[in-house]
């Protein structure tokens, strides 16, 4: 029973620590849609973020990406990243660079990101370490070790 645990603990603590890395591929982090409120992010990993023009496919929920990229920037993680809108006017802006768009009927834009490999994707890594804490509480108080 010892070992067991032992080796519960040993589990909880390395795959924690060697975290879950992020992927490369590209994914939408910030989107500007008419008739919806823009707003301002951080970059959430260092990469290289990409603005498109963007278009609602199929009725589904979230924008895609049409055509070419409008801009290219690599950020940093926590640069500012997003939309905003100041007197009716739509810009985008990656850290220090603003630029502005046009908006109107049927406008929409998104920000794609395609972080840099080797970075340790937080949320997933939470998730390991809760379900490593759990399975280690639970072992430790159903063989009797922890006793409050």
């Amino acid at each position: 029973m010892h070992r067991r645990l032992v080796i519960v603990i040993a589990l909880a603590v390395v795959v924690p620590l060697a975290g879950c890395h992020m992927t490369t591929r590209p994914r939408l982090v910030a989107e500007a849609l008419e008739g919806r409120k823009v707003r301002m992010q951080t970059a959430p990993y260092d990469g290289e973020y990409r603005l498109y023009a963007a278009a609602v496919v199929d009725g589904g929920p979230w924008p895609q990406p049409v055509g070419e990229p409008l801009a290219e920037h690599r950020l940093r993680r926590r640069e500012p990243l997003g939309f905003r809108r100041v007197g009716g006017e739509l810009s985008a802006v990656a850290g220090d660079a603003v630029m502005a768009l046009e908006s109107g009927s049927g406008r929409a834009y998104v920000w794609q990101m395609r972080a840099d490999g080797g970075q340790v994707d937080r949320n997933k890594t939470m998730f390991v370490v809760a379900i490593a804490v759990t399975l280690v509480a639970g072992f430790a108080g159903a063989s009797g070790v922890m006793a409050f």
